[in-house]
């Protein structure tokens, strides 16, 4: 929510002075807020105290009367019976934030949006871009990928998000209405590498800036965890104190923002928030954080943190000496250009201050870097001579002190080769006995590099045992690797999180699943971080079986979904390259115990079976494409593949249900017309054997009483039809 109004107050003076262009003033002395941010906040009010949004709407107004209201508006806030006037404007979608942080579902989140946003615009257009918002937002902070929360939003919304901020940038005007103005806010979150660069693309497209701004702002903050420091207390000094109460108190209840609020702002800290303090001393501070509401194990729900001030010098002999470790498995290499490693030099040199170092000290009684990687190695490549990679160091790009471009550190006046290796960097380090489950979330929120640590890059961090080491062995089995469609190992670790969710949900079955996932799956981490080996050895024959038995069922169309075609269009397709994640979870752990020769018998009805649900069952259907992550439709999907399985796989029915795959091949080879469109079936995996008596009538499943259709047709046909 502080996002959409940052993007709000950042855009407000560039509404009708559209600029094109990412280099500008992100806070201008012109900057302010508008009807965007007022209305946004009357909604967080709404929901926060549980009142009326007509009333509180028009509350606002009257407080707020110059900020900016679009015409329509304006005459719906002076009269209180004024009825909702059909509008298709943005002025939905710009206030619709709140809604995406503050409920537990989609289905929730899709719901509420309708009801704060029918009030005043009850057109389709209008009520599309707001769920379209809200959505996305809710999407962003529960995890998914950029390429997911697109994929939802063209499917369900049917807004063109194929284009780069770069295509519409040069044609694009102002556009008011809704369908002009979200989707385009959308695409300049897509093409972002962080939070500020999202404000700025949309910006840079023109139109209705302000509110452009303010819905990109609201989606990149959900997703990338926060507003940045220095941005959001800007943001929140532009608002008057009535506003910030109710937007901090609102970002309290459901946005912990530790790096993104500070004290500064009269933040009151809630029973969830952790503040890492300091006071500037340069001796060090010991440190502990507990959450007031929580009872049980101290060590577990506690952050424990030194901070102090060493010389870079000290930090670069602890490195060489192995007791910090600078470049951990979990981190990505040195990406840092000679120009941007320059710069940090000459800031050292200047006496500028730099971002504090965050340290963490593990079990084994080494150090890790967690943030601040990329910092420590340009000062210690700068030290060595040479970068990583063994290219020459040579500062270069430096303006103020553009005397010393193209010299080396030993190069350096001796006075100045001191100035670096004494400068001093604020460093804070989470001891060994913090929390782990909190180490995690501060450490993500820590974690605001242009190329994040996703999830289990951290758990990689906080989890290193032989339980972690036995998940990167297994990701790199030849039949995992084929049946997700690698060639080699993901560079991000997201093939050994797919491993992890197998572990999980084997250990603790579905039955037990508590969203989030992510919890679900750092508890499965930390749980088994010291596994025995023999719990391993059964682990690694279990998953190496799923593996087996799936690779011969589904080969390269493993965790894909089969699409089923259409009136116009009757021929079902495999999706060529998204992978399902809730296909995985279910299919990898069915077959994790089940015997291969009783499963090998059966290949193809079990094939047949999952089609069948893809395809024919809208409740399993949804279950994997929508709010996958519930409980509500994990336990769903699960206890619906499980029915299918074990009807093919259990006792024999008298008279069986499926036709075989021998006698679909025959008829495909005989004659690949469907008999009930008559139009030529693509692929046998598209092709369905009915009952031309139905077998609920008492038909029997003989090649006497066998057609052959598309599986479209099948599913549409009616159920009754005399044939």
């Amino acid at each position: 929510m502080l996002g959409a109004i940052t993007g709000d107050i950042i855009g407000s003076i560039y509404e009708r002075k559209n600029i094109k262009t990412t280099e500008f003033e992100l806070f201008s002395p012109r900057c302010c807020f508008t009807d965007d941010s007022v209305l946004t906040i009357a909604l967080a009010d709404v929901i926060l105290n549980d009142r009326n949004y007509a009333d509180v709407m028009r509350e606002y107004y009257r407080r707020y009367p110059k900020a900016g209201y679009g015409g329509m508006f304006h005459q719906w806030a002076k009269h209180p019976n004024a009825e909702a006037y059909n509008s298709w404007g943005n002025g939905a979608a710009m206030r619709i934030s709140p809604v995406g942080y503050a409920f537990d579902t989609l289905e929730e989140v899709l719901k509420k949006a309708v009801k704060y946003t029918e009030i005043t615009h009850n057109h389709p257009e209008g009520i599309k871009g707001a769920c379209a918002t809200a959505s996305a937002i809710f999407l962003a902070r529960t995890g998914h990928c950029k390429q997911d929360i697109k994929n939802y939003i063209v499917t369900n919304f049917g807004y063109d998000l194929e284009r780069t901020c770069d295509d519409i940038r040069p044609t694009y005007r102002f556009n008011a209405s809704s369908q002009g103005t979200v989707p385009e806010a959308i695409v300049a979150f897509l093409d972002a590498t962080d939070f500020e660069h999202a404000i700025r693309l949309a910006v840079s497209l023109g139109g209705d800036c302000d509110t452009l701004t303010c819905i990109t702002g609201g989606i990149a903050q959900a997703f990338y965890g926060g507003v940045p420091s220095e941005i959001a207390e800007k943001s929140l000094s532009i608002l008057d104190e009535q506003l910030r109460a109710v937007m901090v108190e609102f970002m309290n209840k459901y946005f912990y923002e530790t790096k993104q609020v500070e004290k500064n702002m009269t933040l009151e800290t809630t029973d969830e928030m952790y503040e890492i303090e300091s006071d500037g001393a340069d001796e060090t501070e010991d440190e502990v954080f507990v959450p007031q509401n929580q009872n049980n194990d101290f060590s577990k729900n506690a952050i424990f943190t030194k901070s102090g001030d060493p010389e870079i010098q000290s930090l670069y002999h602890k490195v060489k000496d192995g007791d910090l470790i600078l470049q951990a498995d979990f981190q990505r290499q040195y990406v840092w250009d000679e120009k941007k490693a320059s710069k940090l030099i000459e800031s050292a040199i200047l006496q500028i201050p730099l971002p504090i170092i965050y340290i963490s000290e593990e079990k084994d009684g080494l150090e890790y870097v967690i943030d601040g990687q990329q910092r420590l190695t340009s000062f210690f490549s700068f030290m060595d001579g040479r970068f990583p990679d063994g290219k020459e160091f040579k500062l270069s790009g430096l303006k103020v002190r553009s005397d010393l471009n193209g010299k080396k550190f030993s190069e350096l006046p001796k006075e100045l080769q001191k100035e670096i290796r004494c400068y001093i960097i604020r460093v804070i380090t989470f001891q060994k006995d913090s929390g782990d489950d909190l180490k995690f979330d501060i450490f993500e929120r820590l974690n605001t590099g242009s190329v994040q640590l996703n999830d289990q890059e951290l758990r990689n961090c906080l989890y290193r045992g032989k339980f972690n080491q036995a998940l990167i062995e297994m990701a790199k089995e030849p039949d995992f690797m084929y049946i997700c469609g690698l060639k080699a190992p993901d560079k991000r670790m997201r093939d050994v999180e797919l491993v992890l969710r197998f572990c999980a949900f084997y250990h603790e079955t579905y039955l037990n699943y508590k969203s989030p996932i992510r919890s679900f799956l750092n508890k499965e981490a930390e749980k088994q971080r010291n596994i025995s080996d023999n719990e391993l050895a059964e682990l690694k024959k279990a998953f190496k079986n799923s593996c087996q038995i799936i690779r011969s069922i589904f080969d390269v169309n493993s965790f894909k979904r089969f699409r089923n075609g259409s009136g116009s269009s009757p021929n079902g397709y495999w999706e060529p390259k998204k992978f399902n994640t809730s296909l995985f979870d279910i299919l990898m752990w069915s077959f994790a115990r089940e015997d291969k020769n009783k499963v090998f018998q059966n290949l193809d009805a079990i094939k047949e079976g999952l089609i069948y649900l893809m395809t024919e069952d809208q409740d399993f259907i949804n279950s994997i494409e929508l709010s996958t992550s519930s409980v509500q439709a994990v336990t769903i999907r699960f206890d619906k593949w499980i029915v299918v399985l074990r009807n093919i796989l259990g006792v024999q029915q008298k008279e069986p249900r499926c036709f075989t795959l021998k006698l679909k091949e025959e008829l495909m080879e005989k004659n690949p017309t469907c008999a009930i469109c008559n139009q030529r079936i693509q692929s046998i995996d598209d092709s369905a054997v009915d009952h031309i008596v139905q077998y609920w009538t008492g038909g029997k499943t003989i090649p006497e009483n066998a057609r052959l259709t598309h599986r479209y047709c099948n599913w549409s046909r009616p159920r009754k039809e005399n044939v």
